[in-house]
Parts: structure tokens; sequence; C-alpha cells
């Protein structure tokens, strides 16, 4: 594993377009991540109080 640096990964960095740091695939995950964490703390939240 020493043979391949952390760094490597920096290569596909030219894919990336400057004035977009988040692709639209990247705002999609976040927004659904959120509602289903937020669906979950609400689930959590209702098993505590009842």
């Amino acid at each position: 594993m020493a043979a391949h640096p952390l760094g490597s990964g920096s290569a596909g960095t030219s894919g990336w377009q400057p004035s977009h740091p988040y692709t639209n695939n990247q705002v999609v995950a976040l927004i659904r991540g959120t509602v289903i964490a937020l669906v979950l703390l609400g689930v959590l939240a209702a098993i505590v109080l009842l």
C-alpha cells in the first residue's frame, strides 16, 4: 500500500469544474441524506417520547 500515496487521487481533479464546487449529484445526495437523517431523528424522538 505504501507504493500508492494518498495524493494519487489528485490526478482526477482535472475533471472538476472550478466554478461548481459541487456537482448536481452531490447536491441531490446531500439533500436526500439530510431528509433521511431528519426522518430517523423524528422516529427516534417519537419512540423516546411515547
